[in-house]
């Protein structure tokens, strides 16, 4: 019961507070809706032009190092993602650069009149001008989209369009300034250049070719390789020929060791006295063919038995004889086996002459060979010079055409920025907003008598107790 009683007595002081100070909170309340009325239709009328452009994902986000560039790398390296692209387009439509262009386009007496007729220096005035300009200007992306809403406030609609409407010209022409491909001079004298290394290259490839009579590399390697494998092959069989007559010159000399040099190949004794008996024989068996045909005076048979005494007389006088005629001479068998000696050792030694030419024609295809293989080295560090320049050469040639077409596209000022609304005149001003300026006086009045009703005692207690005494009803 005393707390409800106390509650109740603290809501009609408070009443009781607000009836003492009516009149000066009506007083208060009524000057300041009056004040922020007046303000409101003095303030100068502000139109606000809006304008959207579209942010499209081309050409120009695609990154390429000019150290690659400088060699001839036409790929795209990096290429930027949406975020990236929208807040480059924002810092450049937000640059001091751009926005001066616009201020110098128009002209600082037209859109600013009061900053150039007070300030006689171009150059401060242009960085007032921009600094005004850029709290008038808002940029900002629409969420979700590729979009960026363009709003800018000035006094004057028509000038206010026309200033929008620069600023979309000039910033695509920074846009283009911006984003330009590498100047053609550059790629035309990179073409230039990597165009004298490839004829260099190749006049160095075809020199060496010439210098070395060399037609088909790998023709005349295999051609070499074959005849290596030939004389390899030659020299092999050649060695196992000459092993073959190293054992037949030692055989033949071991025969030779086993024969006699001289052989008897005559006894002129012994072979008188069989041809004596040879004939002995032959009258003996005519005189007893004779006999049995003649008697024995016949003269026939005394011829032939003259004969035959003839003949045993010669018989026993060789017979009585000691001495012998004998003829002798070199072993047959010896002869042929030296005359093979002789032809083997002929044979040893044509076949060392040959084995030595062989090793020595091999010596030189193998000398040959590993000249061969600086050669091919060398032909390949030239080849692959000349691929080289070459690939560099055709990727400056690729480059150039882009950046031609680029430039192309860059005179005919086509960016991937397109404007999609158009700024408009537009009908009514943004600022002031009078009702909702009168409805934010009407709560600021209304605030304002609400506080000078409350701590009004406060600050002024020597009023208090009159104007308890004159107005204040204590109920019973």
């Amino acid at each position: 019961m005393g707390q409800q009683q106390g509650g109740n007595s603290s809501l009609q002081d408070l009443v009781c507070q607000f009836k003492r100070h009516k009149q000066g909170m009506l007083v208060i309340f009524g000057i300041t809706v009056l004040l922020v009325t007046l303000w409101t239709f003095i303030q100068s009328p502000v139109y606000e032009v809006t304008s959207r452009v579209m942010v499209k994902y081309g050409r120009e986000y695609i990154y390429r190092p000019v150290d690659l560039l400088q060699k001839g790398d036409v790929q795209p390296i990096l290429s930027f993602n949406r975020d990236e692209i929208i807040n480059t387009e924002l810092q450049i439509f937000q640059s001091s650069e751009l926005i001066a262009s616009v201020l110098q386009k128009i002209g600082i007496d037209k859109i600013y009149p009061k900053i150039a007729q007070k300030e006689r220096d171009h150059e401060k005035a242009l960085s007032l001008a921009v600094e005004r300009f850029k709290k008038e200007l808002d940029v900002s992306h629409i969420k979700g989209s590729g979009v960026i809403k363009v709003t800018f406030d000035h006094h004057d609609p028509d000038i206010a369009v026309n200033a929008v409407s620069t600023l979309e010209d000039l910033f695509k022409e920074r846009h283009l300034q911006i984003f330009k491909s590498p100047r053609m001079s550059f790629l035309e004298n990179q073409l230039s250049i990597y165009k004298d290394k490839l004829l260099n290259a190749k006049k160095r490839f075809e020199d060496f070719k010439q210098k070395n009579h060399i037609i088909s590399l790998e023709e005349e390697k295999k051609l070499l390789l074959q005849e290596y494998s030939q004389v390899h092959t030659l020299l092999v069989q050649g060695k196992g020929r000459l092993h073959e007559l190293e054992e037949k010159i030692a055989s033949l000399k071991a025969q030779l060791q086993k024969l006699p040099v001289n052989v008897m190949l005559f006894n002129e004794k012994a072979n008188n006295i069989e041809t004596a008996k040879a004939q002995l024989l032959a009258l003996e068996l005519q005189e007893r063919d004779l006999l049995q045909r003649y008697r024995e005076d016949s003269r026939l048979v005394k011829n032939v038995r003259e004969k035959i005494h003839t003949v045993r007389d010669f018989l026993n006088a060789q017979a009585a004889t000691k001495t012998e005629n004998l003829r002798s001479g070199k072993n047959y068998v010896y002869q042929q086996i030296e005359r093979l000696l002789i032809e083997a050792k002929a044979d040893r030694k044509g076949q060392i002459a040959q084995n030595n030419s062989l090793e020595e024609q091999l010596s030189n295809i193998e000398a040959e060979l590993r000249d061969f293989s600086k050669k091919e080295a060398t032909l390949q560090m030239l080849k692959q010079a000349v691929e080289i320049n070459e690939k560099s050469y055709k990727n400056f040639v690729s480059r150039l055409e882009e950046t031609r077409i680029l430039e192309a596209m860059d005179n005919q000022k086509l960016v991937s920025v397109a404007v999609i609304e158009k700024p408009m005149k537009p009908v009514k001003p943004a600022k002031p907003k009078k009702a909702l300026n009168i409805l934010v006086g009407i709560i600021l009045g209304a605030a304002l008598s609400f506080f000078y009703a409350l701590f009004h005692d406060y600050f002024f207690p020597k009023n208090r107790g009159f104007q308890k005494g004159t107005a204040d009803v204590t109920p019973e």
